[in-house]
């Protein structure tokens, strides 16, 4: 079922990933390591750190910083990672099987334990991104999660990176991989807390949500945007705006157990599950993550007011997180409205095509699946043209859309003015240099001042002096209160135009469109090159040039 706005996606890149950060010296970070730009590797734990609760010789440095938190930055970390984890008890654990070790002395309310089982409360989700393509057991990433003690499920999360899959009754490694990421929400703000346990007695806290966000962004030619601080930090790349990264979280899950079941992930659960738990799936971990990030953007809306306008508008305007959508089973019978439509619009038609029309314009393309190898990808059948579910294409992410209805529930905004501001570009929902342009006309006002009307007002006066066509247009809509359903129209007028097309044409075209996306989602980083994890296997490549095409709002040729 679909959740309004919120669509994480359908195809997995990383569910919560930071593995592999760097500083800003360029260093970096290994499985299990953290580079802290000129400090020890592994600073020795100090009486203060001691005073906070923390075990003897145990540390915990600001990655940035380079030093240990003090006693009091320390405490204010209420979340179940520095107080079930980290502090409590006489040890540090900082691999997965000591963590989750401690966390049954540490974490037992509501949890009752039986060593040698299963641990009570834990639940782990696994991802693989070729086990679904070549139809065999290959590796996975995976996330695992623990509610005891009353808490939510996204309350602590830990994600962790490759694990070799295990045969059934096969035997498992003797110590799991040890590169992972530990995500603690905030009891107060709801903000995330980021870990890393490196080697010894030694954590790295990478800040929370709001250190990611409070700099502001850096947008390229897309539209889209990658927060300022991940120059310094650049794991930030990743969660763009601040909360958990699950870039698929709608049927059909391509890489994830949901519709269907990834190949060896249940095995693999079984012969860790001393440590993983029982293995969930899909369904569950969207419930999960959409709770979670949908009570950080409560936070996130106050948070950005108190730093400008435009920071707090720029998730209506650009693209800050995406996710990506497939077809919704193995064969491309539709093209789906939200290819080329914010799902804020209601709109869900989806227009029929001929699959055999898709797989000629795939083939005339030169589609295929890489490898993280750089070689084509290959199954039982031979070379892999397209992801499991295929024709995936970059949508607007259900965090944004969280986001947007975030700003209209606390006042913000009103319901007209984000879609006047949604009918700019109208058909290209992510990836809007035209309608993330206009971010710059933002009045400067006080966190007091963002109200509906100053807002409104204050755009009409900063677009009235430009002669950009985009800028006229929300000018226009802006100088009309109430034109919403006008909007709709001329939205459902678009979508009836792509309807009467010729099949094969709007398969091309839509096919030419995903293609562009795609392009646009691997090209969304820092200006140090990293950002979204997309794998080589996540997003196929083709010989189409990359251009910068829309679909025609009267038309629907894209032009």
């Amino acid at each position: 079922m679909r959740r309004f706005a919120f669509r994480m996606a359908s195809v997995s890149v990383v569910f919560l990933a930071l593995a592999g950060c760097k500083t800003q010296n360029g260093a970096q970070v290994k499985e299990g390591e953290a580079d802290t730009g000129g400090a020890p590797a592994e600073p020795v734990g100090d009486q203060s750190q001691t005073e906070a609760g923390l075990p003897p010789g145990c540390t915990v440095t600001n990655f940035t910083a380079g030093t240990p938190l003090s006693p009091a930055d320390f405490a204010k970390l209420d979340d179940p990672i520095a107080q079930k984890v980290i502090a409590g008890g006489a040890d540090c654990p900082t691999t997965f099987e000591k963590i989750m070790d401690k966390l049954r002395v540490t974490d037992a309310d509501g949890c009752p334990d039986t060593p040698g089982a299963e641990p009570s409360g834990v639940v782990t989700w696994m991802q693989s991104d070729r086990s679904q393509m070549i139809g065999r057991a290959d590796s996975y990433r995976y996330a695992t999660g623990r509610t005891c003690s009353g808490r939510t499920e996204h309350d602590l999360l830990i994600s962790n990176q490759t694990l070799p899959a295990v045969a059934p009754g096969g035997q498992p490694l003797a110590s799991m991989p040890q590169g992972m990421t530990i995500f603690g929400q905030s009891k107060s703000d709801r903000s995330f807390n980021f870990y890393q346990p490196s080697s010894g007695n030694t954590w790295f806290f990478f800040g929370n949500s709001k250190d990611l966000i409070k700099e502001g962004y850096n947008c390229n030619a897309e539209g889209a945007c990658v927060p300022k601080s991940a120059e310094r930090v650049v794991c930030m790349a990743c969660h763009t705006g601040g909360g958990l990264n699950l870039m698929e979280l709608n049927l059909p899950w391509t890489n994830w157990t949901g519709s269907t079941e990834t190949p060896g992930a249940q095995d693999t659960v079984t012969a860790y599950h001393k440590f993983l738990g029982f293995k969930s799936d899909a369904p569950a971990l969207e419930r999960v993550v959409t709770d979670g990030n949908a009570e950080w953007q409560k936070s996130r809306v106050a948070f950005l007011k108190t730093v400008s306008l435009q920071e707090a508008l720029r998730p209506l305007f650009c693209t800050i997180d995406i996710n990506f959508q497939t077809s919704r089973t193995g064969t491309v019978f539709s093209v789906m409205s939200d290819l080329y439509l914010d799902p804020r619009w209601g709109v869900t038609d989806q227009i029929p095509v001929d699959n055999n029309d898709y797989l000629a314009v795939i083939k005339a393309n030169g589609q295929f699946e890489r490898a993280n190898t750089g070689s084509p990808l290959t199954g039982a059948s031979g070379k892999v043209t397209d992801t499991f579910f295929p024709m995936i294409y970059a949508e607007r992410s259900g965090m944004d859309g969280l986001y947007v209805s975030e700003l209209v529930s606390q006042g913000v905004v009103d319901e007209d003015f984000v879609r006047d501001v949604l009918f700019v570009d109208f058909t290209r929902p992510t990836f809007s240099p035209t309608r993330c342009g206009l971010l710059a006309a933002a009045p400067a006002l006080s966190a007091a001042q963002m109200t509906p009307a100053n807002i409104r007002e204050g755009f009409k006066k900063t677009l009235a002096a430009s002669a950009d066509p985009a800028a006229k247009g929300l000018l226009a809509s802006l100088a009309k209160p109430g034109d919403q359903a006008q909007h709709l129209a001329e939205v459902k007028k678009f979508v009836a135009a792509c309807a009467a097309r010729p099949k094969a044409q709007l398969i091309k075209d839509a096919v030419a469109y995903a293609s562009h996306t795609r392009n646009a989602a691997r090209n969304t980083h820092a200006a140090n090159g990293r950002g979204l994890q997309v794998f080589p296997e996540t997003l196929p490549f083709d010989g189409l040039p990359d251009a910068r095409r829309v679909f025609d709002p009267t038309t629907c040729a894209l032009k």
